[in-house]
């Protein structure tokens, strides 16, 4: 397009359209904070998954050789029949670590998000 073909397109509510458009920006900034969140929760599982695993390897390796310390007998323990009632498992609150003062996406977002609402305000 060259410079001599530029034309003006008037707005009959300037006010109400940054409204709209700044409402829009702010419901974008919520998605991407939920999914900043959604995805650090993902993160979490992923460690916490193979925290378990290395546990579960490392149990079986000392089962194996607590059963290879065990002297060789032909007899085979009787255990008593399980009981219908399930256990109850009793969960433990984990401290999760303080986070660094660093700036995530989040606090960014945050910001963002702040500033919106603020010039949102003023246009009330």
């Amino acid at each position: 397009m060259k410079e001599s073909e530029v034309f003006y397109v008037g707005i009959q509510t300037p006010a109400e359209i940054r409204k709209d458009i700044l409402m829009s920006a702010k419901s974008t900034i919520t998605s991407l904070k939920r999914y900043e969140q959604f995805r650090i929760l993902r993160d979490e599982k992923l460690s916490q998954i193979v925290q378990l695993k290395k546990v579960l390897d490392e149990l079986a390796s000392l089962n194996r050789k607590f059963r290879s310390a065990l002297p060789k007998t032909g007899v085979r323990p009787e255990f008593p029949a399980k009981k219908e009632e399930p256990e109850r498992v009793i969960r433990k609150e984990v401290a999760r670590k303080p986070e660094a003062p660093k700036r995530t996406k989040m606090d960014v977002l945050e910001e963002e998000l702040a500033k919106i609402e603020s010039r949102l305000s003023s246009l009330e």
